[in-house]
C-alpha cells in the first residue's frame, strides 16, 4: 500500500509490554498506544510510543506520491490532506497526558530526522472500505436502472398477495421500505460507474462536491487534482462507500455537482425516508407519538416519484456517455 506503514521501520514498539498496547489484536492496524499504562511509563516508553504512534500515521509526503509545485508548495492528493505539523498532532493526541517538554524534545527529533512538513499515510486497508462481499459489478452504465426498474416493477406485484389486515400492513410497508434502499443502491451504483468510467465525472466528485474536500490543506482540491490525479478515483469510491444515500443534504449536492440534477428533484425522498423512519425506529410513530401507516396509495406515489426521479438520473448518465 502507498505510503503504509513499514513494520520493518526502527520503531522499538517490540521493546514495550504487552500492556501498552491498545490495539493488541488489530494486526493490521497502526500502533495505538494504551493511555492508562502510557501515563505512568517511563521516559523511555514513553518516547518510543509517541515515535511509533506518529510514524506510524505521517510520512515524507513524497511517500504518498505527494506532488511538488515550487509556487504551490505541496499539494496533498488524499482526502485527509495535510500537512502536518509533528508538535501539532503529537500535543493533540497526548497532551493530556505526556509532559509537554517531552512532546516537544520528540517532535524535534522528528523534525531533525525527516523534515518539517508531513503528509497522512493510509493506514486503512481495503477492507476497511469494501467487503468483498458486497462489492459492485456493473458493466454497463444502463445496468443499474435496469436493476432498479425491475425491482420496482416486481414489488409492486406483492401488494396483490392476499392476507388479513395486520398481514398486508406489514407488506405495505415492506414494498415501501424496498423502494426506498433499492433507489439508493441505485444512486450508489450509477455513481460508482461513473467514478470508474467516467473522468469528467470523477473530476468533478473531487473538485465540486464539499464532501469530499479536506478541511485544512495546502492547495485547492482543484489545484491538487491538475497536479496529480493518481489516487483520485480511490479515494472518490472511497467517500462514496461511506455515503448514507438516503440523506438528501448529502446526495443532492453530488447529483447537482455531477449530474446537474437540481436538488428539487429529490423533494420526494425526504417525506418518504421520515416516514420510514418513523416505522422502523419508532415502533410505527412519529414525534408526536401518532400512529403511522403506509396506504397503497403512498407506495404508488413513492412508486412513480422514483421511476421519474431515476429516469432523470438515466438520461443525464446517458448523455455523458453517448458524449464521449
Amino acid at each position: 500500500m502507498g505510503g503504509g506503514y513499514d513494520l520493518g521501520e526502527d520503531l522499538e514498539l517490540s521493546n514495550l509490554p504487552e500492556e501498552a498496547f491498545d490495539n493488541a489484536f488489530d494486526v493490521n492496524g497502526p500502533f495505538e498506544p494504551n493511555d492508562r499504562w502510557l501515563k505512568d511509563a517511563d521516559t523511555d516508553q514513553q518516547r518510543i510510543a509517541l515515535r511509533g504512534w506518529f510514524l506510524m500515521r505521517y510520512c515524507d509526503p513524497v511517500a504518498v506520491g505527494t506532488p511538488h509545485n515550487n509556487e504551490l508548495g505541496y499539494g496533498f492528493v488524499t482526502a485527509n490532506a495535510g500537512p502536518f505539523d509533528a508538535h501539532d498532532e503529537l500535543d493533540r493526541r497526548f497532551g493530556d497526558i505526556i509532559d509537554g517538554g517531552l512532546i516537544s524534545n520528540v517532535a524535534c527529533e522528528l523534525v531533525l530526522e525527516r523534515g518539517e512538513v508531513w503528509a497522512s499515510r493510509d493506514t486503512r486497508t481495503w477492507d476497511d472500505y469494501c467487503d468483498p462481499r458486497f462489492g459492485l459489478e456493473i458493466d454497463t452504465w444502463h445496468d443499474p436502472y435496469l436493476r432498479l426498474e425491475k425491482h420496482l416493477s416486481e414489488a409492486m406485484k406483492i401488494l396483490d398477495l392476499d392476507g388479513g389486515p395486520d398481514t398486508l400492513a406489514i407488506v405495505r410497508n415492506l414494498v415501501f421500505f424496498s423502494f426506498i434502499s433499492a433507489l439508493e443502491a441505485y444512486l450508489w451504483e450509477t455513481m460508482h460507474f461513473l467514478i470508474e468510467n467516467h473522468p469528467q465525472s470523477l473530476e468533478d466528485v473531487i473538485t465540486k462536491v464539499n464532501g469530499f474536500h479536506a478541511k485544512e490543506k495546502s492547495v485547492t482540491i482543484a489545484q491538487a487534482f491538475k497536479l496529480q490525479g493518481d489516487g483520485f478515483k480511490k479515494r472518490a469510491k472511497d467517500y462514496l462507500m461511506g455515503l448514507s444515500w438516503h440523506d438528501v443534504d448529502v446526495v443532492a449536492p453530488l447529483l447537482k455537482a455531477v449530474l446537474a440534477v437540481p436538488k428539487s428533484s429529490c423533494d420526494f425522498f425526504n417525506v418518504a425516508v421520515v416516514k420510514r423512519h418513523h416505522i422502523v425506529h419508532r415502533s410505527g410513530r412519529d414525534h408526536d407519538g401518532i400512529a403511522v401507516y403506509v396506504t397503497r396509495q403512498e407506495i404508488e406515489r413513492l412508486h412513480a416519484d422514483v421511476h421519474k426521479f431515476a429516469e432523470i438520473i438515466y438520461e443525464q448518465v446517458k448523455n455523458r456517455f453517448q458524449n464521449l
